[in-house]
């Protein structure tokens, strides 16, 4: 039986499912011939049951390896597709190899990206074999024969981070201890340090730690929080799980973080904390913003959960305020490989509630001071983030280059590039321009390969969960229209400043034909 193996180079962990599909005889080519295909995570060529669609599946290769004449991908490619050793039937004999390949039917690897793990659909008559119209949006490549740019990559293939993982793990396994342990007091340690901050709590995700840090301030019924319209919807549910009234206000329409004139107006004597977000990457102005709280007595916590690394003024979030939260879901500047989350602060006393709170209440086992939750950052994920974090820099160093090539190439007559304030270093979680047709535009650019996502697409005072609390359309016009224009180009540290420049080319390239 003739045997067809994908050869993907991806990490196991980093492959969904690997299926071995069988075919009657007469279906691909040699009766019992069989093609094996590993799937990954949000791979877009997935059915609604999460298997590969094997009709298509057929049309790349019929049963063969490669079409006749074509030649294979370069070595440890994406989509290469390799001959598994050959098994001899009953009569001894072996089955025949596929024709040779020779010059004729030739198209470039598509080598770089994951999204593609289909066969050996890549090359030859794999991809250009499909019939265009019958392809996903996303898989449609941009003009010039450009593979497809995906909107965000883990990065997880990257040099040496693979056996970095393995012994991070291996460590957690070998010391038998799994919560609240020596890597998760070492990761503590070494973030505070990289934030400039005395202390850092770890927990179990970014929404916790806004919502620990509130309680660990005192703030709760009957007090007023300030928070932007302009948001994901994390910053508002935290105050609503304190049990606080949310005071929303616009953002600068710039940076799109909280505008400190509009806090001010706001401030008003049931008021007890101003929640800024350093939205996209871009740090909010927190000298104001302090200053602000200075005059009135406020508690000030940043939500940082996508801005690791972001400077103010030569300092980093995470030292700004009196007390910042840090998501490191997987997709964040400094992710983990899973939920988990962090508090930053200079406050010790803060910092002992926090670390009460995270864990029932309670630092003595079984003696409950409070009433706490559980919310502790684990040893895995800790360990994880330790290998992560000496990569941030280069990483976030790697973002402001691509961003760097957006705002040189974008053409601004169709979407307005975000600001950057003098006094900031943004690190770019995520590249977001605003376009007035923005709908439109985000059809177009599917159509040609480049995947495109909108934060957000709904403000939070329109959003059914905050429906009680009586927020009209129109009455945050700002957020409202954000809602409406915003999009998030494709951005992650594996680009390139070339990667930026094609996506800029294929948003330039929307107009030409008029719309």
């Amino acid at each position: 039986m003739a045997r067809l193996a994908v050869s993907t180079s991806v990490p196991p962990t980093h492959v969904r499912k690997t299926r071995q599909l069988h075919r009657p005889a007469g279906d691909l080519g040699s009766p019992g011939e069989s093609v094996l295909c590993g799937i990954e995570p949000a791979c877009p060529v997935r059915d609604r049951a999460g298997l590969l669609p094997l009709r298509r599946a057929q049309r790349l290769y019929a049963g063969r390896s490669r079409p006749p004449g074509a030649e294979p991908a370069a070595a440890g490619g994406l989509g290469q597709l390799r001959r598994a050793p050959a098994r001899r039937d009953h009569r001894g004999g072996g089955d025949p190899e596929p024709p040779a390949p020779g010059p004729a039917h030739r198209a470039e690897p598509v080598a770089r990206d994951r999204e593609f793990l289909v066969g050996g659909g890549l090359h030859g008559a794999g991809l250009d074999g499909l019939r265009r119209e019958r392809l996903h949006p996303r898989l449609r490549r941009l003009p010039g024969s450009r593979p497809p740019m995906k909107f965000f990559d883990l990065g997880l293939a990257e040099d040496g981070l693979r056996s970095e993982l393995d012994a991070a793990y291996a460590r957690v396994i070998d010391s038998g201890w799994t919560i609240l342990g020596a890597e998760m007091e070492a990761f503590e340690r070494e973030f505070a340090a990289f934030c400039g901050a005395k202390h850092a709590v770890g927990v179990g995700n970014g929404l916790d730690a806004l919502v620990l840090a509130l309680r660990a301030a005192g703030v709760g019924p009957g007090a007023e929080v300030i928070v932007p319209s302009h948001t994901f919807i994390a910053t508002w549910l935290a105050v609503a799980a304190v049990g606080a009234t949310i005071i929303p206000v616009e953002a600068d329409p710039r940076t799109y973080t909280l505008d400190p004139q509009a806090a001010a107006a706001a401030v008003t004597p049931k008021t007890a904390a101003i929640l800024p977000v350093s939205l996209y990457g871009h740090p909010a102005d927190m000298d104001a913003l302090m200053e602000l709280a200075a005059r009135h007595g406020l508690f000030v916590l940043e939500d940082a959960a996508q801005s690791h690394g972001a400077e103010h003024r030569g300092r980093r979030t995470g030292a700004l305020a009196h007390a910042t939260a840090f998501s490191f879901y997987p997709t964040k500047n400094l992710g983990a490989l899973g939920d988990a989350g962090a508090v930053t602060t200079d406050d010790p006393a803060l910092a002992d509630r926090l670390r009460r709170l995270r864990n029932y209440g309670s630092e003595r086992k079984y003696v409950h001071e409070v009433v706490g939750v559980n919310s502790r950052l684990d040893e895995l994920q800790a360990a994880f983030l330790r290998v992560f974090l000496p990569r941030l820099e280069a990483r976030n160093a790697r973002r402001r280059e691509v961003a760097a090539a957006y705002a040189r190439s974008l053409p601004t007559d169709i979407v307005t590039p975000p600001g950057e304030a003098d006094w900031a270093r943004a690190v770019y979680h995520l590249y977001v321009v605003r376009s007035a047709r923005r709908d439109a535009l985000q059809a177009k650019l599917a159509e040609a390969g480049v995947q495109t996502l909108i934060h957000y697409p709904t403000p939070c005072h329109l959003q059914p969960a905050f429906a009680h609390l009586g927020f009209r359309a129109g009455q945050f016009p700002l957020a409202e229209r954000l809602a409406a224009e915003v999009l998030s180009l494709p951005m992650w540290p594996g680009m390139t400043p070339a990667d930026a420049e094609a996506v800029a080319a294929a948003i330039r390239r929307t107009e030409e034909g008029g719309s």
